[in-house]
């Protein structure tokens, strides 16, 4: 089967990959292949990819004409960060079966992840056109057109991560009217908790029209935000049927019609308390010149984030700098230690248990509070340090989180924040050769 697109530059045909039927194979056992893929399927559930992938490669010995197995190779390949298997194994299970919907929503992400933007968005399209009521098709076209910015197109397919049940067909959402006098809207969080720093402040959009507005937020995000001046109220428990209108946080630009307006960036809206300020100021004042915390992994059970961290080798070179001390921000729990590489580049922890022994992000906040810069991968941290009117310097894969658009090293998000993108996917070396030379213009 062969997809084919039309783009301005002309068409695009993508030609799976085949099996070649005429290389001689080792004696074949079709049900030991099929245990394999099941026993490598248990592993990828729980997030061990890289042994999945040992079953997947055994079992292909032994049936290499199995559309499911590709697939579940496809999936583990592109969890670990191997795109090209990925985008390889994706192409060969839709050889053998075209009606394979997973695999070629693989094969699309795939492509998007390896910056092949003709091809991902074709593959996108081909998708959500043949299976109109597959929610990971929209989706990922989704994330392909709020990447170039398209928010009218981008916002609505983005709606389809709440697909109605049953397979009914997707209803868009209602919008709200202009007024929203007299009206209570409640707001919920949805994703990660740098997702709920991120948009909560847009809800000021819905108390613009009227509305009485109540935002429901993670239990551990509570203390700072019910300090930031904002005009929301913020609960940890609500019940949407007793409020007039409501909406996941990430929806509230497409529900109010807001789509071709320009964002409104975060305000410096989290704040440390002077208590906490003042005792981390005793910690790091002892440290002479630009004080700059680090966080270069984030959660490990996000699908990206063997692509979007960044080796830890690049902090500790920043901390051979002259003028320049590098802190270990990077929460983690008492029992793990901090990056070799840091360690001999005598990057000083603080990540380390930070924030076990107090309220959720004190101690996090106390130290960004006394920091001149953070720079961090594509994690809440970002947000957090940016809500703060933190300076920052995010370090960018070469795709990104469609929230960075596509554009320059400035955000419409957060105005002190700095981006440092890939050029060449999965290349630091740029990246790194640009922070380093920043540093040196603004070390003391």
């Amino acid at each position: 089967m062969q997809l084919r697109w039309q783009t301005p530059r002309g068409e695009v045909v993508l030609s799976p990959v085949v099996p070649d039927a005429s290389q001689p194979t080792a004696v074949r056992d079709p049900q030991l292949a099929r245990e394999l893929s099941e026993r490598g399927f248990r592993l990828a559930c729980q997030n061990l990819d890289t042994a999945a992938l040992m079953l997947f490669r055994r079992a292909l010995t032994h049936d290499d004409r199995n559309a499911l197995l590709y697939t579940r190779m496809a999936h583990s390949c592109f969890w670990t960060g191997a795109l090209a298997s990925a985008r390889e194994a994706a192409r060969a299970a839709l050889a053998i079966d075209p009606n394979m919907s997973r695999a070629m929503n693989l094969l699309g992400l795939a492509h998007r992840e390896l910056d092949e933007v003709i091809e991902s968005e074709a593959v996108a399209r081909a998708v959500v056109a043949r299976w109109p009521l597959y929610t990971a098709g929209h989706i990922n076209l989704a994330m392909l057109q709020l990447r170039q910015r398209n928010l009218t197109e981008g916002l609505q397919n983005y709606e389809w991560r709440y697909p109605p049940p049953d397979g009914r067909p997707m209803l868009m959402p209602a919008k709200w009217p202009a007024d929203l006098s007299g009206k209570h809207v409640l707001l919920h969080p949805e994703q990660g908790l740098g997702d709920t720093i991120n948009f909560v402040h847009l809800a000021e959009l819905a108390a613009g029209r009227g509305a009485r507005v109540t935002a429901k937020v993670p239990r551990v995000l509570l203390p700072l935000l019910s300090q930031a001046k904002l005009n929301v109220e913020f609960v940890t428990v609500a019940r949407p049927r007793d409020f007039d209108y409501h909406a996941p946080l990430l929806s509230l630009l497409h529900r109010l019609g807001l789509e071709d307006s320009p964002i409104p960036p975060v305000p410096s809206m989290i704040k440390a308390s002077p208590a906490q300020v003042a005792r981390w100021h005793g910690r790091l004042a002892a440290h002479e010149g630009l004080r700059v915390g680090v966080v270069h992994d984030g959660d490990p059970r996000m699908a990206r984030n063997a692509i979007r961290k960044f080796p830890a080798r690049l902090a500790a070179e920043w901390a051979s700098v002259p003028g320049v001390q590098v802190f270990d921000i990077e929460r983690r729990a008492p029992d793990r230690p901090a990056p070799r590489a840091w360690q001999e580049a005598g990057i000083i922890d603080l990540g380390t248990g930070l924030d076990h022994a107090c309220a959720p992000f004190e101690d996090t906040v106390g130290i960004l509070a006394n920091l001149d810069l953070v720079i961090t991968c594509d994690t809440s941290m970002v947000h957090l340090a940016a809500a703060m009117g933190r300076p920052v310097w995010l370090l960018l894969d070469r795709v990104g989180d469609w929230r960075w658009f596509d554009n320059d090293e400035r955000s419409e998000w957060y105005p002190s924040l700095r981006i440092f993108r890939q050029h060449i996917a999965r290349d630091w070396s740029q990246v790194q050769e640009r922070v380093l030379a920043a540093l040196a213009r603004i070390t003391p």
